[in-house]
């Protein structure tokens, strides 16, 4: 009698375990899309407890490259300072430190064409990565090269490939990245179906899309998701994406940007609020301008500039009539419709440059981002801006004919610019199926053993 009730007992606890873990998975375990952030060394004991539980990757910038090959790590001090990371590491287990190398600056352009050229600076260099990750327990490296010519992909297939051979030991695969133009020329000329077999992520650096070579002739979006159909320039993340989608790059390695700061246009007539309109003062078009926490103490809604609202580009953008005007930007409101787009197609994630070290410019972005991509608490309604034209409400262009495009030169504030889980079903719902299965199976047995084996 008492093994019987026991048996019973065991079966109702399997039934009752593998409906419990069939239950839905709450949001925030149902991640989709992770959050990298650039920060420069000096801002890195900034980041805020609050910030580092949101951000996946914690991307450091830059580590330079000596004349005989090895990396250097002389301009990043913190980084190099051990209580630092364990403060950062204590707030968040989870979160991945990467060392980024390179930027956009002539600088750093000239170390890497001197350093992949030969085998001896390629090892010396490979070497030196490899000892800072170790020596700093870092968890990957970005290599921020802006950007490799044509001539130049069998030796930077070699760095990947003798990157990647030494920096995995057993045990333990540091993760490695490399960031790339958001242009088609850059898609056509590199290799990413070699490429992609040495590296984790690739990052599409889509913001600085206006303002650069062909790219300053119209006011427009610099980090756009879609491209209009009335816009004269086609640049977006969304084209970007195609582009390299085209050329081998797998889809969930691929991270689209986002632009913490703004860009603007001078002498842009008053037509549709300088919107795709001709610039008359193409010397300064789209040059930097300021950063978003500044944007919302001085201009949105504020000193005869308005917000307006691009539905079909999915991006906010300021005009001042009066000054003729035209501001570019990412707030609350486009990194929502980014997060979606990540989660829509399955990339990988969001880059974000960059953070700023008052944490209050970058709060409402990434709380944003942190929400959408890992299911937090929604923020508040006056964190998203609503106050929004709709001006423009024709559908984006999904596939383009891009006119040609050239390289963008290096640009401030950008010095250089986990597998995404999809559509994967959890694991636990698999296994919450076995065991009600399972469940039903004993119960039906034992019952079975009841009414047709004698008992002794």
């Amino acid at each position: 009698m008492r093994t019987a009730m026991v048996k019973s007992v065991l079966s109702v606890m399997m039934i009752a375990v593998g409906c419990q873990l069939m239950a839905p998975v709450p949001a925030q375990a149902a991640e989709r899309g992770t959050i990298s952030v650039y920060v420069s060394d000096e801002n890195l004991p900034k980041v805020t407890d609050d910030h580092l539980k949101m951000i996946d990757r914690l991307i450091v910038h830059f580590g330079r490259i000596a004349a005989d090959g090895h990396l250097t790590l002389d301009t990043l001090p913190h980084l190099r300072q051990a209580a630092t990371l364990q403060r950062i590491r204590a707030v968040n287990p989870r979160i991945s430190l990467i060392l980024s190398i390179g930027g956009g600056n002539d600088a750093a352009r000239s170390e890497f064409d001197a350093m992949v050229r030969q085998a001896s600076t390629r090892q010396a260099f490979v070497s030196s990565v490899k000892e800072a990750l170790q020596a700093h327990q870092l968890d990957g490296v970005d290599i921020d090269w802006e950007f490799p010519k044509g001539s130049q992909q069998a030796d930077l297939i070699a760095l990947l490939r003798e990157l990647r051979a030494a920096t995995t030991t057993s045990g333990r695969q540091p993760s490695i990245s490399m960031t790339g133009a958001p242009a088609k020329w850059y898609a056509e000329q590199n290799k990413f179906a070699e490429y992609q077999q040495y590296l984790d992520q690739i990052a599409i650096m889509t913001y600085d899309m206006r303002g650069f070579g062909s790219f300053k002739t119209h006011a427009g979006h610099h980090a756009g998701l879609y491209t209009a159909p009335d816009d004269p320039l086609d640049q977006s993340a969304n084209s970007a994406v195609q582009h390299y989608q085209a050329h081998g790059a797998p889809t969930n390695k691929l991270m689209i940007g986002a632009g913490w700061y703004s860009r603007r246009f001078t002498s842009v007539p008053d037509v549709n609020h300088g919107l795709h309109q001709p610039v008359g003062d193409t010397q300064k078009a789209g040059e930097y301008h300021t950063t978003y926490d500044r944007l919302e103490r001085e201009y949105i809604n504020k000193n005869g500039y308005t917000r307006y609202w691009d539905d079909a580009s999915k991006a906010p953008y300021l005009y001042n009539a009066a000054r003729r005007e035209f501001i570019s930007y990412d707030d609350a409101e486009s990194m929502k419709y980014k997060a979606e787009y990540v989660q829509q197609h399955n990339l990988q994630g969001i880059i974000v440059w960059r953070y700023l070290s008052d944490p209050q410019s970058n709060d409402a972005l990434l709380r944003q981002l942190d929400h959408t991509l890992h299911g937090s608490a929604a923020p508040s309604s006056t964190q998203l801006q609503s106050n929004q034209s709709q001006n423009i409400t024709l559908p984006p262009k999904v596939m383009h004919v891009s006119q040609a495009e050239q390289p963008q030169p290096s640009q401030p504030p950008h010095e250089g610019a986990l597998a995404a889980a999809g559509d994967n079903v959890p694991l636990l719902y698999y296994g919450g199926a076995t065991l009600v299965m399972l469940g039903v199976l004993g119960a039906a047995v034992y019952a079975w053993r009841r009414r047709h084996i004698k008992r002794y």
